[in-house]
């Protein structure tokens, strides 16, 4: 809900999201976001700035940008965001 709500915040639109856990280690837990995306490049930007520095322990591990079509200005972006939970 986090991640949505930033990208709400930054007028990215989002087009499938999906969530899966990752691994287990020690009192760590890690879970993964898969997004998939659409934006102007600033909004994009500012999107990826604010998952960086939130205060849930969010963070872009790969992002993949590439533009929605030869002569737009909104770009497509694949995005793998983690989350580490302490339990």
């Amino acid at each position: 809900s986090e991640v949505v709500g930033l990208a709400n915040k930054g007028s990215v639109y989002i087009i499938e999201i999906k969530s899966s856990e990752g691994e287990n280690t020690g009192q760590l837990k890690r879970y993964l976001i898969n997004i998939n995306c659409e934006a102007q490049m600033e909004q994009l930007m500012e999107f990826m700035y604010n998952i960086e520095s939130s205060a849930k322990l969010l963070r872009v591990e790969k992002y993949q940008i590439s533009p929605k079509s030869r002569e737009s200005s909104v770009a497509r972006c694949s995005l793998v965001i983690s989350k580490v939970a302490l339990y």
